[in-house]
């Protein structure tokens, strides 16, 4: 299990987005985090998630795609399922627990993945 410190708060409508820039200015890589709608009980919640990491390609072939230009394309670094548990606090929704699991096949992404169609 991969395990990050959470952010002191987020609320559970979680959509993030960010790009992390090179010394350089450059961007480095797309940090893309997107959740479907949180499942509120009361004082608690959880969503599920997918993370997607995508670098530059900065030596593969150029190539045009339509109307968006030319572009050498991105590499998947990283793809995994997670699932956010959240606690509603008198300073409003905290996170409580995030699970990650490599979108690898496993059974462990998997069942994350099929907490989403809980009821």
């Amino acid at each position: 299990m991969i395990s990050h410190s959470p952010p002191p708060a987020v609320p559970p409508q979680l959509m993030l987005q960010a790009a992390r820039d090179g010394d350089d200015g450059s961007k480095l890589s797309t940090i893309t985090d997107t959740a479907c709608t949180p499942r509120i009980t009361g004082d608690t919640a959880f969503a599920i998630s997918y993370l997607q990491i995508l670098v530059p390609d900065r030596v593969g072939p150029l190539f045009d795609v339509p109307n968006h230009g030319s572009s050498r394309g991105f590499h998947v670094h990283r793809v995994s399922a997670n699932r956010w548990e959240f606690v509603r606090t008198d300073e409003g929704w905290k996170i409580k627990r995030r699970t990650l699991r490599p979108l690898d096949r496993t059974e462990p992404a998997r069942e994350i993945l099929g907490g989403a169609l809980e009821p």
